[in-house]
């Protein structure tokens, strides 16, 4: 989905005032997703993910266009600060009513996502990082922290940023990170088997085989050697969820993703230490 008008492409903070936000308190919200994740539950062994609110710094840059978001980040702050609080607001709103409703169920909460890198580094700075979106994150999902708790306290958070995000990967841990999502391996400073080793303990991998060049273009065996390399560098003592590093593309042909799911159960049964020599 890509946006096609930016309402708030020029507007200031009085502005922000007259904008018709969305009320995240509309009767009724919830009640078709508590009925799905109760039969999802109760009817099949999957893992129940569940995710409500939308993105927090893609709906900014949404509104505003991405070339007026990216310089007004950096020539006027205060008014990204306020239009991020807004939007935070509405997305924690639509997390409680999601998680009270369908979290007992929940295996896994996504905090929607919002991309913070590109392909070569990260998209901003860590100053930035930290100073603009790390507090409204925090306060986001504090908040779908204090609802699971009431719930379902086993649920954990995934959150989803493509790209090169390992510089900012602490700082999400130390407000709540569980599972990163979704590994792309060659963006700049990813590579799978360094991530292990520095976060390995304290986090939960989600993605990693390649979507940009092996799975679209690869031989069945580049495929089988992909998944075959991921498990062994990210599987090792638990935490990695396999999938491709990006939703499946228009140009992956059937026949991969069919390839990518055989290699994957033939590999990736536990223990998988004793796979790691037959990946070189």
């Amino acid at each position: 989905m890509e946006a096609v008008l930016n309402p708030l492409a020029d507007a200031t903070v009085d502005d922000l005032d007259k904008y018709p936000w969305p009320d995240p308190d509309l009767p009724g919200r919830g009640e078709a997703a508590e009925q799905d994740a109760q039969r999802l539950f109760e009817d099949t062994d999957l893992a129940i993910m569940g995710r409500f609110g939308g993105p927090i710094i893609e709906t900014a840059f949404q509104m505003m266009g991405v070339e007026k978001w990216m310089m007004r980040v950096v020539t006027d702050p205060e008014f990204c600060a306020a239009l991020l609080d807004r939007i935070t607001d509405i997305q924690i709103k639509l997390d409680r009513i999601g998680l009270e409703a369908t979290g007992k169920y929940l295996q896994i909460f996504k905090a929607s996502g919002d991309d913070l890198g590109m392909q070569t580094g990260p998209l901003y700075s860590p100053r930035m990082f930290k100073n603009l979106f790390l507090p409204r994150l925090r306060r986001r999902w504090q908040a779908a922290r204090d609802c699971l708790d009431r719930v379902n306290p086993s649920a954990r958070l995934l959150f989803h940023s493509c790209g090169s995000v390992r510089v900012f990967i602490n700082d999400l841990l130390d407000i709540g990170l569980q599972i990163l999502d979704p590994v792309q391996p060659r963006a700049a400073h990813m590579a799978p088997a360094e991530l292990k080793n520095e976060f390995g303990d304290r986090l939960t991998f989600h993605g990693g085989v390649d979507e940009q060049h092996v799975l679209p273009f690869g031989s069945e065996e580049d495929i089988r050697h992909e998944v075959r390399t991921r498990i062994a560098e990210l599987a090792p003592g638990g935490g990695y969820i396999l999938c491709p590093s990006h939703y499946i593309q228009a140009d992956t042909p059937p026949a991969s993703v069919v390839a990518m799911c055989k290699a994957a159960h033939e590999y990736g049964q536990y223990p998988v230490q004793r796979m790691i020599s037959s990946v070189h």
